[in-house]
């Protein structure tokens, strides 16, 4: 015997359908954990896809999609200013001194990115990027930076470290006369393993390698008469390619 599909029986099933969806949705309602967890993961499954259809943070291994450490720049209360004046207001963090200036994230990490979506230097000699420093807050901090210094020699990228408090010789310098050392660029410091790893503007432009150091904040560095505004800084999972 052959069974006639007919309207009605779609019909009901349809009803019946709707009727178990109603009930599920009251059933989330009524249990508030389970209605927090729900909307958790939609709100992370939003995040990650904003960010991965970002064309600047495409979706690859080489650019990791979480982060270690970020802050929205509006405020210096997840930051120690050790050295100098700084301001952080409107998502952008700038120095208000000359001479010396030193601050930090809480964060500390062996392998990461750090990642400025716009460095500027207005004016002076240059800026750094702290990296693995420890004893940040008295006179003899231990660490790397990497400096973007247009007034040692004719300008230059270079990487330093520092023992006790001594800034050491540059262990890799990158010259770059006639650069434009005061456009707004975007900066990337990779710290991974031995290998440290700068790119601006998404071209490589430094590598070095040194050992010493395996754990540390990370944080930023002024000298001279230096004004400098960082606007979006975080850190990130060190990619397991260089970016390019």
């Amino acid at each position: 015997m052959i069974k006639i599909w007919n309207k009605e029986h779609a019909q009901s099933l349809l009803e019946y359908s709707l009727l178990v969806a109603v009930l599920v949705l009251v059933f989330i309602a009524s249990i508030p954990q389970l209605r927090s967890s729900i909307t958790g993961v939609f709100t992370r499954t939003e995040t990650l896809l904003m960010h991965d259809s970002d064309p600047a943070h495409p979706l690859d291994p080489s650019h990791p999609s979480s982060y270690l450490w970020r802050d929205d720049l509006n405020s210096l209360d997840n930051w120690n200013p050790v050295r100098g004046k700084w301001e952080a207001s409107n998502g952008v963090l700038r120095n208000t001194s000359s001479g010396e200036g030193r601050i930090f994230t809480p964060y500390t990490g062996d392998d990461f990115m750090v990642d400025i979506d716009i460095a500027h230097l207005l004016q002076g000699n240059g800026y750094g990027v702290w990296l693995r420093a420890s004893e940040v807050d008295g006179d003899n901090i231990n660490g790397y930076t990497f400096q973007y210094d247009p007034g040692h020699g004719r300008g230059e990228f270079s990487m330093r470290k520092w023992v006790d408090g001594k800034e050491l010789s540059t262990f890799v310098r990158v010259s770059a006369e006639g650069y434009d050392w005061y456009d707004p660029h975007k900066v990337q410091v990779i710290a991974n393993g031995d290998t440290f790893t700068v790119v601006i503007d998404g071209v490589q432009i430094l590598t070095a390698q040194d050992s010493t150091y395996s754990s540390g904040q990370v944080g930023l560095r002024t000298w001279s008469n230096t004004r400098t505004e960082f606007h979006g800084f975080s850190i990130e999972v060190a990619p397991l390619e260089p970016q390019s």
